[in-house]
C-alpha cells in the first residue's frame, strides 16, 4: 500500500492504518455486548423523552438524528478499541 502513496504523503502511514481499522468489520466480543446494550438502551430512553417533550419539527428530528449519531460513534469507539 505504501508504494501507492504520493511521496508527499509517506508520513501519513499511521493515518492509513487508522482508516483500515475504521473500515474493517469488528465482530463484538462477549465483554462488549453489555456496553453496546447499555448505550442503546440509555439512548432509547433519551429519544423517547425527546419525542414526548418536543413538538414535531426539524429541531426534534435533528436531536434524534444527533442521538443516533452519538450511539453510532460510541459503538464504533467500543469496536475499534
Amino acid at each position: 500500500m505504501t508504494s501507492e502513496l504520493h511521496p508527499d504523503n509517506q508520513n501519513q502511514i499511521d493515518d492509513i492504518a487508522q482508516v483500515n481499522v475504521w473500515f474493517t468489520y469488528h465482530a463484538p466480543h462477549a465483554s462488549q455486548i453489555p456496553l453496546y446494550t447499555k448505550i442503546r438502551d440509555d439512548a432509547k430512553l433519551l429519544a423517547q423523552t425527546i419525542v414526548l417533550s418536543c413538538p414535531r419539527g426539524v429541531e426534534r428530528d435533528a436531536a434524534i438524528n444527533s442521538l443516533r449519531m452519538a450511539v453510532m460513534f460510541a459503538n464504533a469507539g467500543i469496536a475499534c478499541q
